[in-house]
């Protein structure tokens, strides 16, 4: 099946998504962030797609426990390197097709 944002418009906008593509956001708050994730990780999971959630900010949660998405606790505080490896471990072993959502990356700063 074919990538998503799960917004049509957008979808067109982008000419569509490809395997591999990674969507970054200049946002100004959490909930503008979150107007865009949630139709994202919602249209993986319909497809039957992998969901993993990247969680390190102290701003809320952008997408909700589920039984159908892996929430993997990053820690900043341990240093980039170890943050790094565990991101990188992850999708190194995930399925193909798996789709990958992270918090704001402004916490990171």
């Amino acid at each position: 099946m074919q990538p998503s944002t799960g917004i049509k418009p957008l979808d067109e906008l982008v000419y569509g998504l490809r395997l591999g593509d990674n969507l970054v956001w200049k946002v100004d708050s959490i909930h503008d962030y979150a107007a865009f994730v949630e139709p994202f990780w919602q249209a993986a999971l319909k497809r039957g797609e992998a969901v993993v959630y990247f969680r390190f900010a102290h701003h809320e949660p952008v997408v909700p426990v589920s039984d159908n998405v892996t929430r993997v606790e990053l820690h900043p505080e341990a240093g980039f390197e170890a943050l790094l490896t565990t991101v990188h471990s992850y999708i190194a072993n995930a399925v193909p097709g798996t789709n990958y959502v992270f918090d704001m990356f402004s916490d990171l700063v």
